[in-house]
């Protein structure tokens, strides 16, 4: 069991199923998927959580990013009560008093929001995508509906399928593809990202990450990992690697996955939030969100 608040508990691979029975009935937000605590938010081992009022207390923490590091507070019971006693404990320590990334159903849970101030920064909301706006050719702008025409017309035999990443030789192709392929776009959000790419891969088994993979003629030329979320018609996409040295394979990615994963019976894919990238912002926006699930940074009035 994890420890009783202001005692955490540091969170370990282990622990995936006591996590996820936690968050199992909240919505599919990417800072709660236990991947993401252990890779984007551990990258020194430092995730941690406690209990408070049957909710779970999340220690988010980056290494030079203070605005983004802190606590949060998850779950929908005695939400007030919670918030204070963390409050007034982080007064005894002298800490400044805030909590961060408190999803919008926390938020809606709170009896007495006259008692709390709460700051919603842009790019810090999760972008929600719907897989049937992307898998119809004749509801696509004709530039799109181009582009993914002359890209099979070129193209040699494609194919998707997964891969077995308890294999070695697998985890290294995946690995070396994402070294070699151009730096643009998705293949080039930082060194942050590449370093959580690099422990998904590895961990993709004990994180129970999926995968889904375009090759062309054989050659791998896309890859994605993916979580399932327990609202089972949700995914998150962890990450995502493409060879962009073929014209026009975002187009199809994204026109031939949506199809992939309708058949699978999932509708809808969480992308992350932007993180005021311009870049990412801009790509994001492209793919038509259907919804945004912002967070709030919430403090004492």
């Amino acid at each position: 069991m994890f420890k009783t608040f202001p005692e955490f508990s540091r969170l370990t691979l282990a622990d995936k199923s006591e996590y996820e029975k936690f968050v199992q009935d909240c919505p599919p937000i990417c800072d709660l998927a236990f991947v993401s605590l252990m890779t984007i938010w551990s990258g020194l081992d430092n995730a941690q959580v406690a209990v408070l009022n049957d909710n779970l207390v999340i220690s988010y923490w980056l290494p030079g990013d203070e605005i983004r590091s802190g606590l949060s507070l998850i779950g929908i019971n005695k939400v007030d009560e919670s918030l204070c006693d963390i409050f007034d404990h982080m007064k005894s320590q002298n800490q400044t008093v805030r909590l961060i990334h408190i999803p919008q159903f926390v938020v809606d849970h709170i009896r007495y929001p006259e008692m709390f101030n709460f700051n919603f920064k842009s790019g810090d909301e999760d972008y929600i995508i719907s897989f049937k706006k992307h898998s119809t050719l004749s509801e696509m702008p004709f530039y799109r509906r181009a582009r993914i025409k002359k890209f099979v017309k070129n193209a040699g035999n494609l194919e998707i399928r997964s891969l077995d990443l308890s294999k070695s030789a697998n985890k290294r192709l995946l690995l070396e593809s994402a070294a070699t392929w151009p730096k643009k776009a998705l293949n080039n959000i930082g060194q942050f990202e590449d370093d959580a790419l690099k422990v998904c891969i590895e961990n993709s088994v004990e994180l129970g990450l999926g995968n889904v993979c375009l090759f062309e003629d054989n050659e791998l030329v896309v890859f994605s990992l993916y979580h399932i979320f327990p609202q089972k018609n949700y995914i998150l996409i962890a990450h995502v690697r493409i060879d962009y040295s073929i014209p026009s394979i975002f187009e199809y990615t994204t026109y031939a996955f949506a199809l992939w994963w309708l058949n699978k019976g999932i509708e809808f894919a969480n992308i992350h939030s932007d993180l005021n990238i311009l870049k990412l912002r801009i790509l994001k926006i492209a793919l038509q969100p259907v919804e945004l699930y912002r967070k709030y940074t919430v403090k004492p009035r």
